[in-house]
């Protein structure tokens, strides 16, 4: 039932303990392997079959069973019998009980709630061999048992699995899987199966030192040029390396000249081309020293040493002019589509004062979107939602940030998570997709800012998620976590408060709504998340720290 590959050890012992037979073999994802124990044992014989997971930090045998053969003159009667011992399911667990249809087997699968309050349950089927998995979700009444019929949605001579869980606090689930078989002769067989569990992996984590003694870093990232170099971006102006945990003492690039450093300028971000390796092109977001406006321009590592950046390279391609010193944005991502998305704020002063961030006639309070392979300075791809709208400036992507302070693409499905820096009151994390209009500065997470009630939400996309100022001042957006090292943590959208209290996760529910729960408190000013080529997950200290992300506490 896993979504990972399984190696699994095996052994085989008699009634005396003596070992008898012992292997080893991989179970692919939501497959099945047989073990013949008769073979192994030898007929008229008891003894013990042990079975264990030889990679549990990837996930575990969830569902574990023996078929028993029965002869009855010519024909062979079946029954099916479950060995997993589990016999509840807790919060964030579920129960997982094998279902067959082979050789007439009809099943049903009778769930409680031991706490006998009623629960809202989310269920799911799994035919062995298929990736498709049918889900639907319901309510357990208080005091009642309710009974699921699997077999409808297996058609006749499948195998597979049916699951049932809940997130609901609380909610501790006991399940059975009654089996019945069919002879000539009517039901010869109805066996009670008590359900596995499948164990969630526990999820703990803890922050180790990688690198130090950093000026004001902003931003940490790869090249994906297979180097394993990760850059780090201090805000002052320069780019350095980290290459085999060792920093370089030379910067990448310095353009302390050129910035203007202080408060939320400087030098913001860096992307790095999707074909860096080939073409040695890269980007950065800076604010200009001589105006204080914002420069994304594009430079060139050097031919002879690729750890140097040729300074002389750079090509401007595009300024925006900034009215005020704050809410500069300044994320620079190539998106999966090899397109440049560039975050900018809505042009700084408190409650948007110049009304930006709904004006598609500005660039400031948007997230844009350009291609910078065609002819210079840029282009503009002709799929961007208000190309050839009237009025409006065809780079945009998605409108109604207010200051939009690091997002990023999940690496798995390309969904672009933003974290949007509110004002007074609520910070919070947004879905961003093509043409849509995530609010400020009529709303202020899910909340209305301008008017402050009764505002018009036509149109509006409210965030996945948001906290208020009890909680922390200002988000930072991060990543959705797909690296190997945690597995407990794959397919969770990590993100911070810059005062370091906390760091959250978000994980996404069947229904699509997302669920927040806190993963750290670091304890200190977070700048940035970042990734490394494998996926892991890096968090930049404002004070100069760089720390990883690592499984255990």
């Amino acid at each position: 039932a896993s979504d990972v590959s399984q190696g699994v050890f095996y052994e085989v012992r008699n009634n005396l303990g003596s070992l008898l037979s012992s292997g080893s073999f991989s179970i692919a994802p939501h497959q099945q392997e047989h073990i013949f124990v008769n073979s192994l044992l030898g007929e008229n014989n008891i003894g013990t079959l042990k079975v264990e997971c030889t990679n549990p930090e990837s996930g575990r045998v969830l569902v574990q069973s023996l078929f028993y053969g029965i002869s009855s003159g010519s024909q062979v009667k079946w029954a099916y019998g479950s060995q997993r011992r589990g016999l509840y399911a807790g919060p964030t667990e579920k129960l997982t009980v094998p279902v067959n249809t082979y050789l007439g087997m009809t099943n049903w699968f009778r769930a409680l709630d031991l706490n006998l309050r009623g629960a809202p349950l989310t269920l799911e089927s799994r035919v062995v061999g298929s990736s498709t998995v049918q889900s639907g979700s319901f309510t357990l009444a208080a005091n009642t048992t309710i009974d699921i019929g699997p077999s409808t949605n297996f058609t006749a001579d499948q195998v597979g699995s049916y699951a049932l869980g809940s997130s609901t606090s609380g909610i501790q689930l006991v399940g059975e899987i009654l089996r019945v078989f069919y002879d000539t002769e009517g039901i010869s067989y109805i066996l009670p199966i008590v359900a596995a569990i499948f164990e969630d992996a526990v999820l703990q984590v803890s922050l180790e030192q990688f690198a130090s003694g950093f000026d004001t870093p902003v931003q940490i990232t790869n090249a994906a040029d297979g180097s394993n170099r990760l850059f780090v971006v201090e805000q002052g102006g320069e780019i350095k390396i980290i290459s085999n945990g060792t920093t370089l003492p030379t910067p990448f690039l310095d353009l302390s000249s050129q910035v203007v450093f202080g408060g939320e300028q400087g030098l913001l971000s860096v992307a790095f081309h999707p074909s860096f390796e080939s073409n040695r092109k890269f980007y950065v977001n800076y604010t200009r020293v001589s105006d204080g406006d914002t420069v994304v321009s594009e430079f060139l590592a050097s031919v002879g040493d690729p750890n140097v950046a040729d300074a002389g390279s750079e090509r401007i391609v595009l300024t925006v002019d900034q009215p005020a010193a704050n809410h500069n944005g300044g994320q620079l991502q190539f998106g999966p589509d090899g397109y440049l998305y560039i975050g900018m704020g809505d042009g700084g002063g408190a409650g948007d004062p110049d009304e930006t961030g709904q004006d598609l006639s500005t660039w400031l309070g948007k997230i844009l979107r350009i291609n910078v392979d065609g002819a210079q300075p840029y282009t503009v791809p002709n799929d961007n939602p208000f190309v050839g709208q009237g009025g409006a400036l065809p780079e945009i992507w998605a409108l109604g940030f207010r200051n939009p302070w690091r997002f990023s693409f999940d690496r798995e499905d390309g969904r672009l998570f933003a974290g949007d820096v509110g004002q007074g009151d609520w910070e919070e994390v947004d879905i961003v997709e093509a043409g849509q209009n995530y609010g400020w500065d009529v709303m202020e997470g899910n909340h209305c800012y301008e008017p402050s009630t009764g505002c018009d939400q036509t149109g509006l996309t409210l965030p996945i998620a948001e906290y208020s100022h009890d909680e922390g001042v200002s988000i930072v957006g991060g990543f959705v976590y797909r690296g190997a090292d945690i597995p407990a943590l794959v397919g969770k959208y990590l993100f911070a408060d810059y005062s370091g209290s906390r760091v959250w996760v978000l994980d996404e529910e069947q229904d699509s709504s997302w669920t927040r729960s806190e993963l750290l408190s670091p304890g200190m000013l977070i700048s940035s998340f970042g990734e490394d080529e494998a996926g892991e997950i890096y968090i930049v200290g404002y004070d100069g720290a760089i720390n990883k992300i690592v499984n255990g506490n």
